[in-house]
C-alpha cells in the first residue's frame, strides 16, 4: 500500500486511481477474500455448446490455415521409477478429463462460425508401449518414440484435447507423456493438471475416498462470459487505450542477423539455457527493492535495454504473457486463459537504466490494467503490417516464470520432469527460484531472426563468464 492510498483511508478521500485501476484492484481483492458460499461472478451454463474464446478463435483459425500441425501442442514428459499402479494412473486421468470439460471438447464450424462442443462421455484410454532390448537401445528407442508421439498432431474436430502414453522400459521403469493442445490448456493449466493427477493417484492407490471439489465453472462458461462482458462496451474502452498506446509503433523489431530473414516462418529452432549465479540474483533483488520495482519488471527492463542496444531503436516492442485469470473462479480451471500483453518501451532522450526501469514499470502497470482487450482484437483493430515472415505486433516474447516448477508427486514413486519436447518457444524465459535465475532462450525466434543459433547465444549471454556486474551500486548517471 502506498502513501497516497494510506492517506486516502485516513482522510476519507477517494483514492486517486483511474476507473480501470480501481476495477483491477477490486477484482484482485475479491479474488483474495471471496467467501466460498458466494455465487461465482462467471455464471455456469447448462448447454454443452459454446462459442470460442477470443484466444481459442485465433488458434482455431491458425489450425485451419495449417491443419495437423504440432506447433501448439503442450507435451509434458516424466520419468517414473517404482511400482507404478497403472489402473490408478488411468483412472486418475479419466477423472481429470471428466472434471474439466475442455479436455473432452471438439471444435468445428457451424455456418462458418467456430464452436466448441463438449462430449458427454469420456473417450480416453491410456496407451501403453513396452520397449525391449539393451539399456542403451531402450533409451534411444524411447527418445524416438516419445518425440514422435509428442509431434503427433491433434485433429480439433475429432480428438479429445488430452492424450497420454506410458512407455515401459523395465519392471519398475517408465516414461509418461502427457500431451494437451494449447486451445484447451496453458502453462497455469499444466500446474492445475499435475496437482489433480497427484491428488487422484495418491488417493486411489491408497484406497481412500476422494474429496476433491468440482471446479466452480467450466472453460465454456468463461468463453461465454468473456464475450458478453466485452460486448457490453468494455472492449471499446480497452481498444481505445491500446489504439493510443500503440499508435505509430514499428511493424518489426529487426534483430541483427547472420543471414537475411526467410520469406516465411519455419518454427525450427533450439533452446539455450543459462543459470545466473546466486550472487547476481541477490544483487538483482537488492536493486529491485531499492527502486521500488519487482524482479520481473527489472528483468524485463534489462531485456529491453539489450534489445535497444542491439537494434539501435528507441522504440522497442515486446510481448509478455499474463495469466488472464483475474476472476477467482478461474484459478482451478484447465483452459486457454493466458493473454499476450504488448509492452512498448521508450528509450528516447538517452535514459539511464534507472529511468528506463521506471518507464517500464509504468508501462507494465498500465498494460496490466488494460489486459482485458484480447490480443486477437488488437491485431484486428490496429491492422499492423502482415507478412508470413514475422508475427504481427510482437516478434519477441519475454516470459517470467515465478511459479513452482512443474512437479508430479506420486506415492512410492521417484518422478522426474523432463523439458517439454517439441514445444516451439518464441520467447526469452526467466525461471526464478529461491536462489537462482535460469535464462532460457527460445529457438523459434532464433530461426526467424538469426539463422545461426550460436550468434544469438553469443549476443544475448556474452557476459556468461566473469563476475556479475555491480548493478546495485550503479550510479544515477550510468547509461
Amino acid at each position: 500500500m502506498n502513501s497516497t492510498t494510506e492517506s486516502s483511508i485516513v482522510t476519507g478521500q477517494k483514492p486517486r486511481l483511474s476507473e480501470a485501476k480501481q476495477e483491477l484492484l477490486a477484482r484482485r481483492l475479491r479474488a483474495a477474500n471471496l467467501p466460498t458460499e458466494l455465487r461465482p461472478n462467471i455464471p455456469a451454463r447448462k448447454q454443452s455448446r459454446a462459442p470460442l474464446s477470443f484466444a481459442q478463435e485465433r488458434l482455431w483459425f491458425l489450425d485451419q490455415l495449417q491443419p495437423r500441425s504440432p506447433l501448439y501442442s503442450i507435451p509434458l514428459a516424466f520419468r517414473i521409477n517404482g511400482a507404478l499402479d497403472r489402473v490408478a494412473l488411468e483412472d486418475s486421468l479419466k477423472r481429470i478429463i471428466e472434471r474439466h470439460e475442455i479436455l473432452r471438447t471438439r471444435f468445428f464450424a457451424e455456418n462458418g462460425v467456430p464452436v466448441q462442443v463438449v462430449d458427454k462421455s469420456v473417450r480416453f484410454k491410456l496407451n501403453v508401449v513396452a520397449i525391449s532390448g539393451a539399456s542403451a537401445d531402450k533409451e534411444s528407442e524411447l527418445l524416438k518414440l516419445i518425440t514422435a508421439e509428442a509431434r503427433k498432431p491433434f485433429v480439433l474436430s475429432e480428438d479429445s484435447m488430452l492424450r497420454s502414453t506410458l512407455f515401459q522400459l523395465g519392471k519398475d521403469s517408465y516414461a509418461l507423456l502427457i500431451n494437451m493442445h494449447h486451445i484447451a490448456s496453458d502453462g497455469w493449466s499444466c500446474g492445475v493438471f499435475l496437482r489433480e493427477l497427484t491428488e487422484f493417484y495418491n488417493t486411489i492407490s491408497e484406497g481412500r475416498e476422494i474429496h476433491l471439489p468440482n471446479p466452480p465453472i467450466q472453460y465454456g462458461d468463461y468463453a461465454i462470459w468473456e464475450r458478453e462482458r466485452l460486448d457490453n462496451g468494455k472492449l471499446k474502452e480497452e481498444l481505445a487505450y491500446w489504439r493510443k498506446r500503440l499508435e505509430n509503433m514499428p511493424a518489426l523489431l529487426e534483430l541483427p542477423a547472420d543471414n537475411p530473414r526467410p520469406g516465411a516462418q519455419t518454427y525450427h529452432g533450439d533452446r539455450v539455457t543459462l543459470d545466473l549465479r546466486r550472487e547476481l540474483l541477490e544483487k538483482l533483488n537488492e536493486l529491485a527493492r531499492t527502486e521500488g520495482v519487482t524482479l520481473y519488471q527489472l528483468l524485463l527492463t534489462a531485456w529491453n535495454v539489450l534489445l535497444h542496444r542491439y537494434t539501435q531503436r528507441e522504440d522497442v516492442v515486446v510481448g509478455t504473457p499474463a495469466a488472464g485469470r483475474s476472476e477467482v473462479e478461474t484459478e482451478g480451471v484447465i483452459g486457454f486463459f493466458v493473454k499476450t500483453l504488448v509492452v512498448r518501451a521508450d528509450f528516447s532522450g538517452e535514459p539511464t537504466f534507472r529511468e528506463a526501469l521506471q518507464r517500464v514499470k509504468q508501462v507494465m502497470l498500465d498494460a496490466d490494467t488494460h489486459q482485458d482487450a484480447p490480443f486477437e482484437k488488437l491485431v484486428e483493430e490496429l491492422r499492423p503490417v502482415r507478412s508470413p515472415a514475422f508475427a504481427p505486433l510482437v516478434q519477441v516474447m519475454f516470459a517470467y516464470q515465478n511459479a513452482a516448477a512443474l512437479e508430479l508427486k506420486l506415492r512410492g514413486l521417484a518422478v522426474s520432469y523432463g523439458a517439454p519436447l517439441c514445444r516451439v518457444d518464441r520467447s526469452e524465459n526467466f525461471h526464478c527460484g529461491p536462489d537462482h535465475v535460469q535464462l532460457g532462450s527460445g529457438g523459434c525466434a532464433v530461426s526467424c531472426c538469426l539463422s545461426k543459433f550460436g550468434s544469438v547465444q553469443t549476443c544475448c549471454v556474452h557476459r556468461r563468464s566473469g563476475d556479475p556486474p555491480d548493478l546495485a551500486s550503479s550510479s544515477q548517471e550510468q547509461k
